[in-house]
């Protein structure tokens, strides 16, 4: 039996498309609600760099960075970063994930 304090929480949607192919992130970002998480790792981790990351400041959900491919890739995020750990965390803590490659 689950407790009162149980959540259930949306969808974890996995970004790594880079920006010069914007169309997954954006038909990604349309389907954001506010329980969901987005989590850009890979070459997906350059739309969090200072120029781009506008896109992403009015998303309904939190949004973080795979800390270790922005260091692979030199980029200085403007969202929150974490780490392979947190990843992990992240796919337990949302029932559903959708990865956009």
């Amino acid at each position: 039996m689950s407790s009162s304090n149980d959540k259930i929480r949306g969808t974890l949607y996995i970004v790594n498309t880079p920006p010069n192919s914007p169309n997954k992130l954006h038909a990604c970002l349309e389907l954001l609600q506010a329980d969901d998480h987005l989590l850009l790792i890979e070459n997906g981790v350059y739309w969090a760099s200072e120029g781009l990351s506008r896109s992403l400041q009015e998303l309904p959900c939190p949004a973080t960075v795979l800390e270790c491919d922005c260091q692979a890739r030199g980029v200085v995020s403007s969202l929150p970063t974490c780490s392979d750990g947190g990843f992990v965390d992240l796919t337990i803590q949302y029932p559903r994930s959708v990865s956009w490659f």
